[in-house]
């Protein structure tokens, strides 16, 4: 799976709630990058769960575990961008 398609996956499940599609998808992103060693930026203050790096029953970690590695830290750093829009729009929560 190549970023294009992670993006394309992001749209259609977005349901309205910008700041929670991205907030579900960023930390799919981040908890598959811990699990795999890629060194997660520290501006995305990112921290595992202590019940788990992934959850297991959401849809984005399944998409995640499909994407390379390089791939998952572009699409990262795309939705680090998003978020900041999102925050800056007033439209974070």
């Amino acid at each position: 799976m190549d970023t294009r398609e992670l993006k394309a996956e992001f749209r259609l499940h977005s349901d309205g709630d910008p700041w929670g599609t991205t907030m579900a998808f960023w930390f799919a992103v981040a908890g598959e990058m811990y699990v795999r060693g890629i060194p997660i930026p520290d501006a995305w203050r990112y921290r595992p769960s202590p019940l788990g790096a992934k959850d297991p029953d959401a849809f984005e970690t399944e998409i995640c575990e499909q994407a390379g590695d390089e791939t998952l830290a572009a699409f990262g750093a795309l939705l680090n961008r998003y978020a900041g829009f999102l925050k800056r729009a007033g439209k974070d929560y």
